[in-house]
């Protein structure tokens, strides 16, 4: 009987871990930079290049895993230094771990004394709260010479929301002109 009740409590975390995934992954379809597809080798280049057109920019390569199916190795990243007060779920962001090590993961919520992170491959957030004091800043453009892709039904969630605001906004729009 235990074996039942312990394996019906982690079936129901992991449906609702999945549950979670599946919403960070649309959260992040909505609102981040889709990676740019440039020739291989080049990543870096193209970055440099985006950073430069921005004040206050600088480009990175990411490295590890967390950020996939989207974000593979070797994305690199277009980084805006400051920006805290405008974080909303679904930005992009860098920080600095407790040990230093910067992190680029997606605003998922507000919490008191900072802002809840995770990566899209991560199961849960991060333990560490983004803070006005370990920010760095928010990632604008991505660029990848491969790039991974949103689960299908990820990407027909997004385009059906997107058919419906196109819609409101027209409907809006037909009301008031």
């Amino acid at each position: 009987m235990r074996a039942v009740a312990a394996f019906a409590f982690f079936a129901a975390a992991f449906s609702a871990a999945a549950s979670d995934d599946f919403e960070n992954l649309v959260l992040f379809a909505e609102n981040a930079p889709m990676p740019q597809v440039v020739k291989r080798g080049t990543e870096m280049d193209a970055a440099e290049r985006a950073a430069a057109e921005q004040p206050g920019s600088f480009a990175v390569r990411g490295e590890g895993c967390s950020m996939e199916p989207v974000y593979l190795e070797g994305t690199a990243v277009v980084i805006r230094v400051g920006g805290f007060e405008e974080l909303r779920p679904g930005k992009l962001v860098v920080y600095r771990d407790h040990r230093g090590v910067s992190v680029a993961h997606m605003v998922v919520a507000r919490k008191d004394g900072g802002w809840v992170v995770a990566g899209l491959n991560n199961l849960g957030n991060d333990i560490e709260l983004v803070t006005e004091d370990n920010f760095v800043g928010v990632i604008t453009q991505a660029f990848a010479s491969k790039t991974g892709s949103l689960p299908k039904s990820v990407a027909a969630r997004v385009a059906l929301d997107e058919q419906i605001r196109r819609s409101q906004a027209t409907a809006l729009a037909s009301t008031q002109g």
